[in-house]
């Protein structure tokens, strides 16, 4: 399987800890503490549950650039 990756979602030169980046194609307004929210074309890095068992299907880990934290619905971005 061939993934194509865009600029803004490439795996080089990620800091540690993080999979990979991933662009917002809408916006998202987080309806949870522990949930993200982000405008269309934000760039978001994705990352490790802190806690596996917390994962949700369909459902992503990530960190904005202000360093923002929180799970976000995968379907919302792109790589």
């Amino acid at each position: 399987m061939t993934i194509s990756m865009s600029k803004s979602a490439s795996t080089e030169n990620l800091p540690p800890g993080v999979l990979y980046r991933v662009k917002a194609t809408y916006k998202y307004n987080k309806e949870d503490v522990d949930e993200l929210s982000f405008e269309v074309g934000e760039v978001i890095s994705v990352v490790e549950y802190d806690d596996p068992e917390e994962q949700e299907e369909g459902w992503l880990m990530g960190i904005k650039d202000n360093g923002d934290k929180g799970m976000f619905p995968a379907n919302f971005t792109r790589p």
